[in-house]
C-alpha cells in the first residue's frame, strides 16, 4: 500500500525553512531565459579552457565562451564553473539557480523551465522539458467564478520541475565539476547577501500591499529596519532558502531530493497544505514531466510535429478531432499518420451507405487505387454484408475488390479483416490467402451466415487445398462465426497448418484445428460465440476434440481465456440444469500458463486442474465464472481448493464471477496469499437453489477483513448502504485506493436518513486520506447531495478525487 518506504531524513530544520522563492512573490513561475554557449570538442571536454579577455566588440563576439543572463552575479558564476572544468550545462544550472535568488520576481526551485542544449560538432540537439505539472487533485472548473486564484494564492502552485530537470540534466550532460559546486555559489549569496536588482524592486513595490498582507511573504519581501518591501540596492539575505539549498547540495540524491520520501519533500508538501494548497506526496513522488528528445539529423513528420510547440498547441485545441480527418488537412498530416506504427487507419474496398445497400462506384474505387498511398494499404477492412434481396451484385463487388487490391499491394498488405454474410465469400478469402499477401501479420474472419443463401457457394463440396507457401509472418488469428461449415473447418484447418509462427488465437469452440505445426502459440481464447451454452454439454465427441487441441498447446500456452462474448455482466445468464457434468477435462500440465480467464467452469470444468497447482507455477492472473444460474460449480471449486489447503503463491489476480457464498470469502487469503487484486461480482438475486443469495457489500467486506497486501479491491455485489459505510471504514486503514460497484436493480434516486448522513460523512472524512476513491450507482436525492456537497465544501475535502455520485467526478453543483 506504501508510495515509498524510504524514512523521512537528512534534514533537521523547521519547517518553515523549505518554503521556496515563488511563495514570495510569482507562485506562477515564468521561465528565465540565459545563454551558455562554448565550442564543443570532445578531445578537451574535461580539460580546464583557456578562456581570452572579455571581448571590446559591442556585439558580444567571443571565441570559446560565454555566459549572458540579465544578472551580472549569476553570470560570473557561471563563467566561473566553466573555468573549472564544467560543462555547458554545468555552467547553465549554476547561473539558473543563482537567477531563482536575483530575480525572484521571474524564477526560482519552485518552476520549471525549458533547456535546448545544441552541439555543434555533431549538429544535433536536446530538448528538455521540465515545466511544471498540474497536481493530481485539480480539477477543470477549479477556477471557475474566481479566475484570480489561479494567478495568486496556494492554489496557483504546480508541481515544480526546476529541480528534477536541474539534476536530469546534470546526470546526462554535466559532471564536470561535483553537482554541490554548481549550487554553492547561491547558498553563498543567501547567506551573506546580495544587492536587490530594479527588476526585483520594481515587481515587489508592485505587490506591495498583497505582501504586506500575507505572514509568509512578509517574512521574505519586507525590510524589517523600514517596514516596507525591498528596495533597488537594498542588502537582501534569504537564510532559509541557504539551508535548504544546502540540504540539496550536500545530498548523494541532489536536486531529486525534492521528490524522494524525504522531511524536505513532506515539509514542502504540509507548508502549501497549511496555506490550502492541493498538492500531495503523490504528486512529488509521481513527478515525471521530464522530456529529452534528441535529434536524429533529418526528422521524421511525427518528430517534428511532436517537436514543435506550434503544432503540438492546435493540436491539444481540437479536443474531438479523429486522426482519420486529421490526415485530410494537408500532405504533412497524412504523412504523420502513415508513418506511425498502428495507424488503425483501414482501406475499405467496398463501400456502403447507412442502410447497407452497397453503393454503385466500381470505377472510382479503381481509379483511386492508381495514386493511392501504398502505406494506406497496410490494413485491408472488406465487409459484404446488404439487405437486398438478391446480394449477387454485392458478393460480386466484394470479390473483384479484395481480390485487386491485395494483388496490387500484394508486399504491403499485413491485417486482413474480413466481416461477411455470405459462404460464397470464403472461396474468395482463400484465394486471397494462397495467391497474394505473402506478408500478413494478422487475419480476423467474422462470419454471419446466411442460411437463405448458404447454397451460394459453388463447389462448396470441394474443400480448400494446402497453401503452397507458409504465411510465417502470421502471427494473429481470430475467426467468429455463427455456423461451422465444412468449407470453414477445412479453411481454418489449411491457415493454421500454414502458420507456424501463430502466438495469438481466438476461435469458436466447434473449430478445433490442428495445431501440430504451431510452436510459438501463447495465447488462446474459446469463445462460445452463437451457440448456447445447453448445447455444448450435449456433445462429448466435440469437446474431447477441444480437448485434444489443447493437450497439443497446452506447455506452450501463457493466456488461455474461455468465454462468451455475447454475455453482458450481469444479464443474459443461462437457465438450465447442467447438473450432470461433461467429460471436458483440462490438460495435466500447462507449465507456462500465466493468465487463465474461464467463465465457464460449468461446462469446462477445471477443479482437477486448480486442485493440482503444481501444473500451474508461474499461474498470476485467474478469472473463475459460470454460465447457469443453476449451478454451484463456482462455490465447489473453491471449497475444493480450501478442502485440500492449495496455496496459490504466484497468483496475484484473482476474479471471481458468481460466487454466493460470501463465508468462502475468508479462506482466501490464506489459498492466495500474494494477491495484490481481488474482484468479486454476484448478479444473480437467487443461488443456485432459488433461495436468495448472502453475498451482500458488507458481508464480504467484513469477511475479508484487513488484508495487508491486497491494492485494488473490486466487489459488485447487493449492498445494504448503512453496513456498507461501516464495512468500508474498517478497511481504509490499509487501502490507497477505493473501487466499489453497488448492485442495483434500478435507479431511483433516494434520500439518506439522518443516521445515514452521519455514517456517510464520517466515510468522506476517513476516505479524504486516500488517492482515489470510486464508488458507482450510489444514487442519492437531491436534498442528499446538496447537504453531503457543502459538507465537502466547509470540510476543505478534495472532491476532484471523489468519483461517487454514478461515476460523475463530484457532486452536483461542484462538477
Amino acid at each position: 500500500m506504501e508510495i515509498y518506504s524510504r524514512p523521512p531524513n537528512r534534514l533537521d530544520a523547521h519547517r518553515k525553512v523549505v518554503l521556496f522563492a515563488t511563495l514570495g512573490i510569482a507562485l506562477a513561475t515564468i521561465t528565465a531565459g540565459i545563454v551558455v554557449w562554448q565550442t564543443y570538442d570532445p578531445e578537451r571536454s574535461r580539460q580546464l579552457p583557456v578562456f581570452p579577455e572579455p571581448s571590446p566588440s559591442p556585439m558580444g563576439q567571443y571565441d570559446r565562451a560565454a555566459v549572458s543572463c540579465d544578472a551580472p552575479v549569476c553570470a560570473d558564476i557561471g563563467k566561473d564553473v566553466l573555468l573549472e572544468g564544467g560543462t555547458v550545462v554545468d555552467a547553465g544550472i549554476a547561473t539558473l539557480l543563482c537567477m531563482g535568488v536575483i530575480q525572484t520576481q521571474s524564477m526560482g526551485v519552485g518552476g520549471g523551465f525549458l533547456m535546448v542544449l545544441y552541439n555543434a560538432t555533431t549538429r544535433t540537439s536536446v530538448a528538455l522539458t521540465a515545466r511544471e505539472k498540474a497536481p493530481l487533485l485539480a480539477f477543470e472548473d477549479m477556477f471557475e467564478g474566481n479566475p484570480n486564484i489561479s494567478a495568486r494564492g496556494p492554489l496557483a502552485v504546480a508541481v515544480p520541475g526546476e529541480l528534477k530537470g536541474y539534476w536530469e540534466m546534470y546526470q546526462r550532460h554535466g559532471g564536470g565539476v561535483p553537482w554541490s559546486r554548481l549550487v554553492q555559489p547561491t547558498i553563498t549569496l543567501c547567506e551573506q547577501g546580495f544587492n536587490v536588482s530594479r527588476h526585483a524592486a520594481n515587481a515587489l513595490a508592485g505587490q506591495s500591499e498583497r505582501i504586506k498582507t500575507t505572514p509568509s511573504m512578509a517574512e521574505i519581501f519586507i525590510n524589517n529596519a523600514t517596514g516596507e518591501v525591498w528596495r533597488e540596492g537594498d542588502r537582501m539575505r534569504r537564510p532559509a532558502l541557504a539551508r535548504t539549498l544546502a540540504a540539496i547540495a550536500g545530498d548523494v540524491d541532489g536536486g531529486n531530493l525534492l521528490y524522494m520520501d524525504t522531511l524536505l519533500m513532506r515539509n514542502f508538501v504540509d507548508d502549501l497544505r497549511d496555506l490550502g494548497g492541493i498538492m500531495t506526496y503523490q504528486d512529488m513522488l509521481s513527478y515525471t514531466k521530464i522530456r529529452d528528445m534528441e535529434s536524429q539529423g533529418k526528422q521524421t513528420a511525427v518528430e517534428i510535429a511532436l517537436t514543435n510547440p506550434m503544432i503540438l498547441t492546435e493540436i491539444l485545441q481540437q479536443s474531438s478531432a479523429p486522426l482519420k480527418d486529421c490526415r485530410l488537412v494537408c500532405h504533412f498530416w497524412n504523412d504523420m499518420v502513415l508513418t506511425l506504427p498502428d495507424t488503425r487507419l483501414a482501406l475499405r474496398p467496398v463501400k456502403k451507405d447507412k442502410r447497407r445497400y452497397v453503393l454503385n462506384d466500381p470505377f472510382p474505387f479503381f481509379v483511386a487505387c492508381i495514386t493511392l498511398d501504398d502505406r494506406l494499404a497496410k490494413r485491408i477492412s472488406a465487409t459484404c454484408s446488404t439487405s437486398l434481396s438478391d446480394p449477387t451484385r454485392c458478393i460480386d463487388s466484394f470479390v473483384t475488390k479484395l481480390i485487386y487490391i491485395c494483388d496490387k499491394f500484394i508486399d504491403i498488405v499485413q491485417i486482413l479483416e474480413i466481416s461477411i454474410d455470405y459462404e460464397e465469400c470464403l472461396k474468395t478469402v482463400y484465394q486471397v490467402l494462397k495467391n497474394f499477401c505473402p506478408n500478413l501479420k494478422q487475419l480476423r474472419i467474422t462470419a454471419t451466415l446466411a442460411t437463405r443463401w448458404r447454397n451460394l457457394l459453388v463447389g462448396s463440396e470441394i474443400l480448400p487445398e494446402s497453401l503452397p507457401e507458409p504465411k510465417s509472418n502470421l502471427i494473429s488469428l481470430a475467426v467468429s462465426s455463427n455456423q461451422i461449415s465444412p468449407f470453414l473447418s477445412s479453411l481454418i484447418e489449411v491457415i493454421v497448418a500454414a502458420s507456424p509462427n501463430l502466438r495469438n488465437v481466438t476461435l469458436p469452440w466447434e473449430l478445433c484445428p490442428n495445431f501440430a505445426n504451431s510452436k510459438h502459440l501463447d495465447t488462446l481464447m474459446i469463445e462460445l460465440d452463437r451457440t448456447r451454452a445447453i448445447d455444448i454439454t450435449l456433445e462429448d465427441d466435440k469437446l474431447s476434440v477441444l480437448l485434444r487441441m489443447l493437450a497439443q498447446v497446452g506447455d506452450q500456452l501463457v493466456s488461455l481465456t474461455f468465454c462468451d462474448p455475447r454475455r453482458k455482466e450481469g444479464i443474459d445468464m443461462n437457465d438450465f440444469d447442467n447438473s450432470k457434468l461433461t467429460e471436458f477435462r483440462f490438460p495435466k500440465s500447462m507449465s507456462k500458463l500465466r493468465n487463465f480467464r474461464n467463465e465457464m467452469v460449468d461446462i469446462f470444468q477445471c477443479r482437477d486442474l486448480l486442485r493440482n497447482i503444481e501444473s500451474l507455477p508461474v499461474l498470476e492472473t485467474l478469472v473463475i465464472g459460470k454460465t447457469s444460474k443453476r449451478s454451484n460449480c463456482v462455490d465447489e471449486i473453491f471449497r475444493s481448493i480450501f478442502h485440500t489447503d492449495k496455496i496459490f503463491l504466484s497468483v496475484k489476480n484473482l476474479t471471481i464471477l458468481e460466487m454466493n457464498d460470501p463465508t468462502l470469502l475468508e479462506r482466501l487469503k490464506t489459498s492466495f496469499p500474494n494477491l495484490a487484486s481481488l474482484e468479486v461480482k454476484t448478479f444473480c438475486r437467487t443461488d443456485y437453489q432459488g433461495f436468495e443469495i448472502r453475498m451482500e457489500l458488507g458481508v464480504a467486506l467484513t469477511a475479508l477483513g484487513r488484508w495487508e497486501g491486497l491494492k485494488r479491491l473490486r466487489l459488485w455485489v447487493p449492498s445494504d448502504q448503512a453496513e456498507m459505510i461501516n464495512a468500508i471504514r474498517a478497511l481504509l486503514e490499509v487501502l490507497k485506493t477505493f473501487e466499489a460497484e453497488l448492485y442495483t436493480w434500478d435507479l431511483v434516486s433516494h434520500e439518506l436518513t439522518i443516521e445515514e448522513m452521519d455514517l456517510f460523512k464520517q466515510l468522506l472524512l476517513a476516505m479524504d486520506r486516500m488517492d482515489n476513491v470510486k464508488i458507482f450507482n450510489l444514487s442519492l436525492g437531491d436534498e442528499s447531495l446538496k447537504t453531503i456537497s457543502a459538507f465537502m465544501v466547509s470540510n476543505e475535502l478534495v472532491v476532484s478525487k471523489f468519483k461517487i455520485f454514478l461515476g460523475r467526478s463530484m457532486c452536483p453543483g461542484m462538477d
